[in-house]
């Protein structure tokens, strides 16, 4: 079978390419966490020395989205793209998702009944931005949510929106990391077909995924009957609390690196 020479996948900012050996060395294929056989075929980073893949990885439905880009040449690049809001004046800005300008307040009382509007969390600590005009109000954290993200969990660039395509007569949409449904701010694919929403707090997650109740960086494993997770998270434990699913056709989980 042909392997595609160049690609982009989701678990990677840059594209890689294929070679059909490595040099020698230890390398960890950057999807699964495994050793990468330096005498076969992988995928590696021209920017990242140390980044590569295993040629199975790469190519699985789910990270790679089926296209090769040999001799495209590379015109979209979302790191480049505007910030999600204008300064306006010392304290107050204009976010891309809302008419009014909201202004920074940093004396919070605690208000149960007060949400921000993109994580649909309540407002109890930190700075947060609220409309001069309205009752719309987000944290300081989520007006800096950018414009576009590529997540590990989907092979498309995804797109900051103010609400899904999908959204319910009630006003909610249901995201597909964590199955919650959410009535705040999406990052949807801009492909019809695919149909994929995550809510704020779910695209926040990236790799390595830093857990306070945990002591090692987390990953995402593809295959967590290969890759068991952590097996302390069977215990009353709180500092091995790992596990996060979803998904129609495959069941991923964070698994600690180190516990394994």
């Amino acid at each position: 079978m042909h392997s595609p020479y160049v690609i982009k996948i989701s678990r990677h900012h840059h594209r890689i390419s294929y070679v059909s050996s490595l040099l020698s060395g230890k390398w960890l294929c950057g999807v699964c966490r495994q050793n990468i056989d330096c005498g076969y075929g992988a995928y590696t980073c021209d920017k990242c020395g140390d980044y590569a893949v295993h040629s199975r990885c790469a190519l699985r439905k789910g990270v790679w989205d089926g296209e090769e880009l040999k001799g495209v040449p590379e015109k979209d690049d979302i790191t480049q793209d505007a910030p999600p809001f204008d300064m306006i004046s010392e304290g107050v800005m204009h976010h891309f998702l809302h008419d009014h300008h909201l202004r920074l307040d940093d004396n919070i009382l605690y208000d149960e009944n007060k949400l921000c509007q993109a994580c649909v969390l309540p407002i109890f600590e930190g700075n947060s931005y609220s409309c001069m005009e309205c009752e719309f109000i987000l944290h300081e954290t989520c007006v800096k949510s950018r414009r576009r993200i590529q997540h590990a969990l989907h092979p498309h660039p995804l797109t900051l929106a103010d609400k899904s395509d999908d959204i319910s007569e009630y006003g909610f949409f249901q995201c597909n990391a964590c199955k919650r449904f959410c009535g705040g701010f999406v990052y949807k694919c801009p492909m019809k077909e695919c149909e994929f929403d995550l809510d704020v707090r779910c695209a926040s997650v990236s790799e390595p995924f830093d857990y306070q109740g945990h002591e090692h960086p987390l990953f995402l494993s593809l295959d967590p009957k290969q890759k068991p997770i952590c097996e302390a998270r069977y215990k009353h434990d709180d500092k091995h609390f790992l596990t996060v699913s979803w998904g129609k056709e495959v069941c991923e989980k964070y698994w600690c690196e180190e516990c394994e």
